[in-house]
């Protein structure tokens, strides 16, 4: 589980996240999440790391063994609102495809994916709700 330093930034990300119109999640352990553009049709990983957040996209390659499921979007970043749109606009980059065809994760495949990750949506930012 993440300490309450990690947990808490975590939050925030999701926070600024809804609040720029996105949709997200948090896992159960607490320091790390996703978010989604509101169909679901592409993910972005983030984690919170000591006193940074990192942002990684998701993608389905046709050689996984090769490529892996994603790429390193950002390193120590502040999990602002500029960093989340920044992320959710980036594509995969060719170094990351090594040639293999891709297309992006969408919010259904990853949740199966990672199912074991427990993760919730976070449907208001803190201290508000629906009214």
């Amino acid at each position: 589980m993440g300490n309450v330093y990690q947990n808490e930034t975590a939050r925030r990300v999701a926070d600024e996240a809804i609040r720029a119109g996105y949709r997200a999640f948090i896992a159960k352990r607490g320091h790390y999440g996703i978010i989604t553009d509101t169909e679901g049709t592409r993910v972005v990983s983030f984690q919170v790391d000591l006193c940074s957040v990192d942002f990684g996209g998701n993608y389905v390659t046709s050689a996984p063994q090769r490529t892996g499921t994603g790429w390193q979007i950002l390193r120590h970043g502040t999990g602002s609102a500029a960093e989340i749109h920044r992320a959710m606009r980036e594509d995969p980059p060719a170094w990351a495809l090594c040639g293999a065809a891709a297309r992006l994760t969408t919010l259904e495949e990853h949740l199966k994916m990672y199912d074991s990750s427990g993760y919730a949506e976070v449907r208001y930012p803190a201290g508000e709700d629906e009214s």
